[in-house]
């Protein structure tokens, strides 16, 4: 039920809804006044969600800086690394198809080869609204061991298919297997405020490492038309960004972070 209302309300929420919403309004609208007033609100909203150097500022505002592997200097008994960067139900499935986030799986990878962390735990699953689920666990496991990590470091939650659930599973994992020891949080730099949030109310102690930027660097150089020019990555920008504030904030009243 929470993970259908969960897609449900992120649905609602996201900018090309409520510019869908605004546009269909003043379409039915019968005063002029009004008419015009529900398009100029939806073209500001709809403008303001594609212009790049605004969703750019304010999602590297949001992203937990990264942290360089020299600045590491103790190593993790455990690094854990949250799914969401892999597909589920594509075939042929004599491979693992990836997403963007696949920096979360190459780069625990490099951790565990420059001997920062021991142990990996790949956590996750896929969810179809039918109930249908596939590990994506495993499809991760896969990607590291083709990076050069055994297969016997690597340990899979095969069972949770969000973000509190990836706490609550590899909490018990983490508490049988590793307890009292401190562990290093590997996911995209957008998600960490609230995979942190869970992770200590689980009741463990983590550190966190960023990947998969989605902001460029403060000292990448700017086009100047990113000022004022529409752009379409801009727009989907905005919609990862709301959508995880969004998750972040009810996670927070839920006293789930």
């Amino acid at each position: 039920m929470f993970f259908f209302l969960s897609k449900t309300v992120y649905a609602i929420a996201m900018p090309i809804t409520w510019v869908f919403i605004l546009f269909i309004w003043a379409l039915f609208a019968k005063k002029v006044k009004r008419k015009n007033l529900l398009i100029a609100i939806g073209g500001i909203i709809f403008y303001l969600s594609c212009n790049d150097f605004l969703i750019n500022t304010l999602m590297r505002a949001w992203e937990i800086p990264a942290t360089a592997y020299t600045e590491i200097e103790d190593s993790y008994k455990v690094g854990v690394v949250l799914g969401g960067v892999t597909e589920g139900f594509r075939d042929p499935k004599d491979r693992v198809y990836t997403h963007k986030g696949a920096d979360r799986v190459l780069h625990a990878a490099q951790l565990y080869n420059l001997g920062k962390i021991e142990n990996i735990i790949v956590t996750g699953a896929f969810q179809k609204l039918t109930g249908e689920k596939a590990s994506e666990a495993d499809n991760m496991r896969i990607l590291l061991i083709q990076n050069g990590v055994p297969d016997s470091v690597i340990i899979k939650e095969e069972n949770s298919i969000n973000t509190r659930e990836n706490a609550l599973e590899c909490a018990k994992i983490l508490k049988e297997k590793f307890p009292n020891e401190k562990h290093l949080l590997i996911t995209s730099a957008f998600h960490l405020r609230r995979a942190k949030g869970c992770f200590n109310k689980a009741g463990l102690t983590v550190d966190t490492f960023s990947t998969d930027f989605y902001s460029s660097d403060k000292n990448a150089p700017v086009n100047p038309m990113s000022y004022f020019f529409p752009s379409a990555e801009a727009f989907s920008r905005t919609h990862r960004l709301a959508r995880e504030i969004l998750g972040y904030i009810v996670y927070k009243l839920l006293g789930y972070a």
